[in-house]
């Protein structure tokens, strides 16, 4: 299964990519025990090639980001940036529970005393980069907020709206980044990556 650190892998709707990804999680996971390698994979032809180094996931699915049709007066950078810090929130909280018997509890309280899921995936890199962990992010729908009625919103207004999710992929300045690599599917390919150092 080799292919680049950082790929975006775009195909039609109903194409296996949602899949894809959990097949990957299943092969870098480093939760994926001997006895799940071979629920998995035994008798498929990457069964012998299981990978040498495994990853920290961290699945963020984005496929139920809409604008939210129910308020049609309200901004849409307010609706669609809601349903991404919601997104957000999901997986930060499962990837907690995912690896929470290597936290300690305060660690975990840290990250969730944060106001906001945004300053809650800030604070869980930072934690990420001082335990030394290695993640492999994964991102489903990378293009959600691309099929938005462009008729009704004007393009300024679509890019601050998935402005702020974009944000999360650059490189801080503060700390080293600890997401080395990253696959991310989609349709149309709405965010795309401009490289490993700037993000998505």
């Amino acid at each position: 299964m080799g292919f680049p650190s950082h790929a975006i892998w775009r195909r039609p709707p109903r194409f296996g990519k949602s899949v894809f990804l959990r097949t990957i999680m299943a092969y870098y996971d480093k939760r994926t025990t001997d006895a799940w390698w071979d629920f998995y994979f035994k008798g498929t032809e990457i069964y012998p090639s299981r990978p040498r180094h495994s990853y920290y996931i961290l699945y963020v699915d984005l496929s139920r980001v809409i604008a939210n049709p129910y308020i049609p007066m309200a901004p849409l950078s307010m609706t669609l940036s809601r349903e991404y810090r919601d997104a957000l929130q999901i997986s930060i909280r499962k990837f907690i529970g995912n690896y929470r018997q290597e936290m300690t509890q305060k660690e975990i309280d840290d990250i969730i005393a944060r106001p906001t899921p945004i300053e809650q995936w800030s604070h869980l890199m930072l934690l990420c980069t001082q335990k030394n962990w290695e993640i492999f992010i994964l991102v489903d729908e990378i293009d959600a907020g691309a099929f938005i009625d462009t008729l009704r919103h004007s393009k300024k207004e679509i890019d601050q709206a998935i402005l702020h999710f974009k944000n999360l992929f650059y490189t801080s300045k503060d700390y080293q980044y600890p997401i080395v690599r990253s696959f991310a599917v989609g349709v149309v390919g709405g965010i795309s990556l401009s490289s490993p150092d700037q993000g998505w």
